[in-house]
């Protein structure tokens, strides 16, 4: 009797991960021009760094690379709250620096 219902709840965690691993593919998207291209001059990478010894993992943005990096840093622990900040941007006058948990 219990098995059916282990099974379908196997299948449809399965199938749920498979939607978000589509869905996300973990790379941040570049700034593109009005032609569609990469923007010059712009930054956009995903990196892990290591912050008081333990490992980070970052989104760094910026339309322009001589701005200044503005790291935010959520109160986790939990989800990251890239996409708040992805939102909420700083208007381009700093580079978005979001933690994440890569």
């Amino acid at each position: 009797m219990i098995w059916p219902l282990l099974t379908l709840f196997l299948v449809a965690s399965l199938l749920s991960l498979g939607i978000l691993l589509a869905w996300s593919p973990g790379q941040p998207q570049p700034f593109l021009d009005k032609n569609g291209e990469p923007l010059a001059g712009s930054l956009s990478e995903k990196i892990r760094i290591e912050i008081n010894g333990v490992e980070q993992g970052l989104f760094i943005q910026s339309k322009d690379i001589l701005n200044p990096v503005l790291l935010f840093v959520h109160g986790g622990p939990g989800m990251p709250q890239y996409c708040l900040s992805a939102a909420c941007a700083s208007g381009g006058n700093f580079s978005n620096r979001a933690d994440s948990s890569l």
